[in-house]
This record gives structure tokens, C-alpha cells and sequence, in this order.
């Protein structure tokens, strides 16, 4: 069955506030720069951006898709940055390709990586959408199945087409449409902006065609000669088991992005998540920048249809894989069409908006154990915390907090905005919990934060009433924030 798909590379979870505007593209550096580059005067969050991480003194040159400066074959590096994606090269002439990249999480030698929650992939595509393309956006997509540039130039407004160039033939071992075709098609559309790339094969079978991957790099090339600024797709057959492991690298190379289709849920069968899993990692291990088709749809009596649940576990494990977005097969399969099985279609939509639900910041018990005020104690509560007034009188200056949000948003390998976060006390003062000990306290999103407020006060009011002890309240309060923060 065909299936086209979209885009993108290697996500690379940096620091919060380890980027500043930089003034300058480094010497040696490539560049995106329009005349409002070096004085960061752009019009829109699509122009390009300079960005420098301080601790490494590595430079980005960044921009995001859809800006006339995307090169989605060298702009291979995902930085999100104050809830925005930026796309980046290396601006750094010593620096190499970038990987998933690794943050501190204390004082000692511990690591730990992330991916950026909370955010949408970049590339979200229905195959069989262009009959119903006026819903694309309404459901989060922002690519349309398209054949020719009138079909592109005609998609809705916050889309663009992925343009179908036909198949690989794995009977004749050739390709289905010539050179002549296709250099007359992507050179129509090369700078055409309602374009976003090329999906030129499906499923070729190596081992019936051995020279498929050498055919593919070589037409690879030709569309790239024709428009480089286009990505290019083709789409390798995850469901065919026994022969999966063996295709090892001989893809790599055949095409800017590489798509893979685990469709894990039979007839009879609960969902196969384990080779969704296997997969993934094969992806990743390739060290191709991949696209994830995702099972919507059921066919004959070997495949069924998802339940909302498995679709949402289905799409929740792209999330830290490096995949930057992912294809939905298929809006319209067999004219069994998506929207007439609304809780899959709605856990999609959902994925759609808000890419990797953003999951609770807990308190890390190595960073943050909670700690107790000394002062307070069963027999002074009358003199602390139950008196008006002496929460206000112990609570940290705001440039403390701010100043140490900034560290452990690091230490916790949170990229968000720091706008977007407190410190809050794993102890609560009202509870007794230590001041300014950075032991007691974790960047939380104000979100989150809110959430504890109403409790604690409750606690405060039952033991300054004498109907439970402080050391029952703090147990409550403890419970409560390990678990939902």
C-alpha cells in the first residue's frame, strides 16, 4: 500500500537560556541572512536567528521551515527555544554534526536527556488527505497529498504539499515515471513555497532489486540538483519481518528522510508495541534522519483497527526518538475514512496540537529531598506557621528564586521559557518546609504549581486547628507533589 510521509533529523534538547542572540555569524560560517539578520530586526519568528550556547561556545544559524533560508538537508538540528522550534545548522566552523545532546542534573557527574515537551512535531501528514485537505488544519496537519504544483498552490492556508513523484517498480526494477518527468516536475516547483518536499518511492524491495538503493541515490540527487532547499522521502517496509534487520544501512543516503512504517496491530492480536519499540531503535541506530508512519485503519483480515488508547501509546513513543513528525496512514483507507472512529481521530488531533504531552516535573529526590525549617516544630507552631503574617515574613526575595529557577531549570534539563516556571518549596512553608535551601525547592510549571496550592492551605488550617499533627500534613503534602508535582 502507498504511503507518503515528511521530515526531519536529530532533536537536540540544549540548556534553557543557553542561547542568547548572537550579533554575527561566525567567520567561516554558512548563513541565512536577510538585511534584518545582524540587527535582529526580523519580522516574524521565521526568519532566521543566531543562537550561541555559552557553556560550549558552539554557535547555531537557525531557522524555522517555511522561511525561504531552510535548507531542510543541512538544517539538521532541532533546538526549541521559549516554546518555539528553531531548525539550525552549525555556525561554529570546528563544530561537527550534532546529537542528542546530554544536560546536568546536579552538582556530581549525573546526566540526564529529555525531549522538549509540550510541543508539536514539526511535520504532521495524513496520506489520502487531499479530498478532505480543508480539515488538514482544523486536526493539526500542515501537509497535503498533492501530484502537481496547481494541486500544491491550491492547499490551505498553514499547509503545503508533500508532492507524490510515483513509485520504484519492484517487478522491472525501474522507476515509474523517467528523468524527463522528473526534472520537468521538481523544476516547476522548485522555489514554489507551497512546496515542502518530494515522497519518490514506497517500499522498494532490495533484495528482489539489488541495485534499488544505488537507483535511489542517484535519483536523490537529480531532484536535489534540482531543488535543494527541498526535502526528499522515501519509505522503507517496517512490516516485513523476517527481512526488516537485514536492510542495515543501505538506505542511508537514498534520501534526505527516511520513513519507516511499524503497523503493529492484527486481527485477534493486541497491539505489537515491542516492534513499534524495535523499530524506533533501528531508527535511530541508522544515524538517517526518519519519518514515522503510524497504523489508522484496518485491512482484510491481517490488520484492525486501533482503539483510542493504543493510538495515543502508538504516537506518545516518538516522543525522544528523533523523530520530528510523523504520518498518519491513513485518513482514508479502503473508504473506511478516519473521522468515522472519532476517539482515534481525537487522540491524533490531540497529539497534533501538542505533540509529547508535557508530563509532570517532579521533585528529583537527589536534587531536591525536601528539608525542613528547623523552627518549626509541633510545640512552635503557635509562633510560626500559625501565626498571620510569618510566611510572608521567611519567604525568599524574588532575585533569589529567579537566580536559582535558572539553575536547576538546567539541572532538570527543562528548555522551556523560564516565564513559564517557579520555584516552588517541596516542603511548603506553610508547613514548615526550609526557606532557601536549594534542597527543598524545583522548577515547576506555574500550571502545576497550582495545583498543590489549595492542599497545602487545607493541611496548614487542620493542624493549626489540632486535628492532624505536622508530621502527618507534611507526609500528606509529600505524597501528594512526588506523584503530581
Amino acid at each position: 500500500m502507498g504511503k507518503q510521509a515528511g521530515f526531519l533529523a536529530v532533536a537536540v534538547a540544549l540548556a534553557v537560556l543557553g542561547f542568547a542572540l548572537a550579533g554575527a555569524v561566525a567567520h567561516g560560517a554558512s548563513s541565512h541572512q536577510p538585511g534584518c539578520y545582524s540587527q535582529h530586526s526580523c519580522p516574524s519568528d521565521h526568519h532566521p536567528y543566531m543562537r550561541t550556547n555559552p557553556s560550549t561556545g558552539l554557535l547555531w544559524d537557525c531557522a524555522e521551515p517555511g522561511a525561504s533560508e531552510y535548507d531542510p538537508s543541512r538544517d539538521t538540528t532541532t533546538i526549541v527555544y521559549q516554546g518555539l522550534t528553531y531548525y539550525c545548522r552549525s555556525a561554529t566552523a570546528s563544530a561537527t554534526t550534532a546529537t542528542t545532546a546530554t544536560e546536568s542534573t546536579s552538582s556530581s557527574t549525573t546526566t540526564t536527556t529529555r525531549p522538549a515537551l509540550g510541543t508539536r512535531l514539526p511535520w504532521r501528514f495524513a496520506y489520502s488527505n487531499r479530498t478532505d485537505q480543508n480539515l488538514a488544519t482544523t486536526y493539526g496537519y500542515n501537509l497535503i497529498d498533492v501530484s502537481t504544483k496547481s494541486e500544491a498552490d491550491a492547499t490551505p492556508a498553514g499547509t503545503q504539499g508533500q508532492l507524490w513523484l510515483y513509485d520504484y517498480d519492484n517487478s522491472s526494477c525501474a522507476w515509474e515515471k523517467d528523468d524527463t518527468y522528473i526534472r520537468n516536475m521538481v523544476s516547476s516547483v522548485a522555489n514554489d513555497p507551497k512546496v515542502a518536499g518530494f515522497y519518490f518511492s514506497n517500499e522498494p524491495d532490495p533484495f528482489a532489486c539489488p541495485n534499488a538503493p544505488r537507483q535511489h541515490k542517484h535519483r536523490n540527487a537529480l531532484i536535489k540538483s534540482l531543488a535543494p532547499k527541498k526535502y526528499t522521502l522515501i519509505g522503507i517496509d517496517a512490516n516485513w519481518r523476517q527481512h526488516f534487520d537485514n536492510y542495515g544501512t543501505m538506505w542511508k543516503g537514498t534520501a534526505d528522510y527516511i520513513n519507516y512504517n511499524p503497523y503493529i496491530c492484527y486481527v485477534g492480536q493486541p497491539c505489537d508495541f515491542a516492534w513499534e519499540d524495535h523499530v524506533l531503535q533501528v531508527a535511530r541506530s541508522v544515524g538517517q534522519p526518519f519519518f514515522v508512519a503510524l497504523q489508522a485503519f484496518k485491512e482484510g483480515t491481517e490488520w484492525r483497527w486501533p482503539t483510542a488508547g493504543e493510538e495515543r501509546q502508538m504516537l506518545q513513543k516518538l516522543c525522544g526518538t528523533g523523530a520530528q513528525g510523523y504520518l498518519t496512514f491513513s485518513w482514508n483507507w479502503q473508504n473506511d475514512p478516519l473521522p468515522n472512529h472519532p476517539g482515534v481521530l481525537a487522540e491524533i488531533h490531540k497529539f497534533n496540537l501538542s505533540g509529547c504531552a508535557a508530563k509532570p516535573v517532579l521533585p528529583d529526590r537527589t536534587i531536591t529531598p525536601g528539608v525542613f525549617n528547623r523552627v518549626v516544630r509541633q510545640n512552635t507552631i503557635r509562633k510560626t506557621i500559625c501565626k498571620s503574617g510569618w510566611t510572608k515574613k521567611v519567604r525568599p526575595p524574588v532575585s533569589y528564586m529567579n537566580a536559582l529557577k535558572i539553575k536547576q531549570m538546567v539541572q532538570y534539563g527543562e528548555t522551556g521559557s523560564p516565564s513559564g516556571y517557579e520555584e516552588d518549596h517541596f516542603i511548603p512553608l506553610e508547613l514548615g518546609g526550609a526557606p532557601k535551601n536549594p534542597k527543598n525547592l524545583w522548577p515547576e510549571p506555574h500550571s502545576q504549581s497550582k495545583l498543590s496550592n489549595s492542599l497545602e492551605m487545607q493541611l496548614k488550617r487542620k493542624v493549626c486547628k489540632g486535628v492532624m499533627t505536622l508530621k502527618k500534613a507534611r507526609a500528606a503534602i509529600r505524597r501528594f507533589k512526588n506523584t503530581q508535582g
